[in-house]
């Protein structure tokens, strides 16, 4: 898999375009901002997007997903805890997008834990992590996950907006990342990419964390 990183918006979302190496088949995680940018980066890397994921519904990693998929016809998959979360506080929004242009996406299928998504001869495996939104997802395959507003390099998601729980998201990371090879890449959903053993071995929260389970 091909792996491209745009960093959209003014709260600097990982938007990520992962494309098919044999077809060019495409998936566009996170679109939150920018969808020109984005749109103009598929075109360049001769990709064919099928499906827009969303790891969570918060405006910034999705604001503009609507926008975006007016553009390039891909069908819109995100878990169904988190639609609530695409409405998001209109006052918050106008702060950071002209909301008079706003278009909602169109879902399509929900995805829940261990659903698969296919693209040409790739597939992505969705994986349920709630704790910073009630419907987070992380998506993995092979030697990567895309871990959204889960885990970051040296941080954890944010608990304390609609639907947060700190014990849930902390569940989340030590059942179902952090038993991922140490080698697994972690592409989160702002700032650098890490490893999953770098942040088991670094990462203040997650030792912290597992000192308190001491």
């Amino acid at each position: 898999m091909e792996i491209r990183t745009v960093v959209v918006g003014q709260l600097a979302v990982n938007c990520y375009i992962v494309i098919d190496d044999a077809t060019r088949d495409a998936v566009v995680i996170d679109p939150g901002d920018d969808p020109d940018i984005v749109a103009r980066e598929i075109i360049q890397a001769a990709a064919e997007p099928k499906y827009i994921l969303l790891t969570h519904g918060h405006m910034d990693h999705s604001f503009t997903a609507g926008v975006l998929q007016e553009s390039i016809d891909a069908e819109v998959l995100m878990h169904e805890a988190d639609v609530p979360q695409l409405d998001g506080d209109p006052e918050i929004a106008a702060l950071f997008y002209d909301t008079s242009h706003h278009i909602p996406p169109t879902l399509g299928r929900f995805v829940s834990d261990g659903d698969t998504v296919s693209f040409g001869e790739s597939r992505l495996v969705a994986i349920h992590t709630p704790g910073h939104t009630p419907g987070g997802l992380c998506y993995h395959s092979g030697s990567v996950v895309f871990t959204g507003d889960t885990l970051f390099a040296g941080g954890i998601g944010r608990t304390d907006l609609m639907g947060g729980s700190y014990d849930d998201l902390m569940e989340s990371i030590r059942e179902k990342l952090l038993t991922l090879p140490d080698d697994t890449i972690i592409y989160p959903g702002h700032g650098p990419a890490s490893t999953v053993g770098r942040e088991r071995m670094t990462n203040p929260w997650l030792l912290q964390a597992m000192s308190d389970e001491q």
